[in-house]
């Protein structure tokens, strides 16, 4: 894995994000990404606002790694967070998962067809 560094962005507050390259993909993603599921709870049950701030903060800090699932506050995390970067329109990398289903009668499991497109999870994309 290669590590990057950047300048801090402006007003940053003297912070330097470092960044790696994402495999063969051609991303380059910051080693710190913003976690967007329910255990800080702000992009599940924070106010709208506040999304707004901290998300603009922490792409104005280097951060361009969002993480989200389905499963953190059953969808809401992803809808929020669709909504803040609709707004802010951001050039950052979103990342969700999504379930695996059980091949009948097999006990791994395996893919059998991806059922949402990644503009059905985060609207904004």
């Amino acid at each position: 894995m290669h590590f990057l560094k950047c300048n801090p962005p402006l007003d940053a507050g003297g912070i330097s994000v470092e960044y790696r390259h994402f495999g063969r993909t051609g991303l380059t993603v910051s080693a710190l990404g913003f976690g967007c599921g329910a255990t800080g709870g702000l992009l599940v049950k924070g106010e709208r606002r506040e999304m707004v701030r901290t998300v603009s903060r922490a792409i104005e800090a280097g951060i361009n790694y969002f993480d989200t699932a389905r499963i953190y506050g059953d969808g809401t995390s992803e809808v929020n967070l669709g909504l803040v970067l609709e707004e802010l329109k951001p050039d950052i990398i979103v990342g969700t998962k999504v379930q695996l289903q059980r091949h009948p009668g097999i006990g791994r499991r395996r893919v059998e067809r991806v059922r949402r497109t990644p503009s059905q999870c985060v609207p904004s994309c």
